[in-house]
């Protein structure tokens, strides 16, 4: 045999099928994973939703302490920023609804995929709700208190590759964590998963 050939039986052999559950242990597990992405996201909202509320109190104290009219334009947009990030975390909350401890197996589910869909419709759009008003919030601080053209070059570059790599992060926990969890209720459900 030669390579091609062998290369030809490898990819005609069956790739075994990872082992699926059923009933109880497909329950079970799904309320595990949905107890763990809970306690997540609710860390991460209490932890941002503090950033803001010191991002916020930080740029308030600078506002009264500025020279320049540019600097307390830059302070008066990112605190209005945090404010705006805090308010979207915690309204994103509200429309996820609350959990029903007596509803149905089916109902339940369907409750855990909506809150799912919206932890992914918030991480995809995490760019403009949540990178860009602040980092156009304290560049136009720095812009406000530094005149160095050299400072200021290195400054806008080190916030965008910051929030480049903020972007990227969420778009890799949608991929890497909340697609499969997402496409998991929906097998459950009986859904099919359109690709994006």
């Amino acid at each position: 045999m030669n390579d091609d050939a062998l290369k030809k039986l490898w990819r005609e052999q069956p790739l075994p099928l990872p082992p699926t559950l059923t009933g109880p242990q497909a329950i079970a597990s799904i309320n595990q994973k949905m107890r763990r992405f809970e306690r997540t996201i609710w860390w991460r909202d209490f932890r941002e939703v503090a950033a803001c509320l010191v991002v916020a109190g930080v740029f308030g104290c600078f506002f009264f302490m500025c020279p320049t009219a540019l600097a307390r334009a830059g302070c008066v947009i990112t605190v209005l920023s945090a404010v705006f990030i805090g308010w979207r975390l915690l309204s994103s909350k509200r429309r996820a609804g609350k959990d029903n401890p007596n509803a149905p197996v089916m109902e339940a589910l369907q409750g855990e995929l909506s809150k799912v869909e919206n932890q992914i419709r918030l991480l995809r759009s995490v760019w403009w709700w949540y990178i860009l008003p602040l980092t156009v919030g304290y560049e136009t601080f720095f812009f406000g208190v530094n005149r160095n053209a050299a400072d200021r070059a290195v400054f806008v570059s080190v916030g965008v590759l910051m929030g480049l790599a903020i972007n990227w992060l969420n778009q890799y926990a949608v991929r890497k964590y909340l697609m499969p969890l997402k496409e998991e209720l929906e097998s459950l459900l009986g859904k099919s998963t359109p690709t994006p």
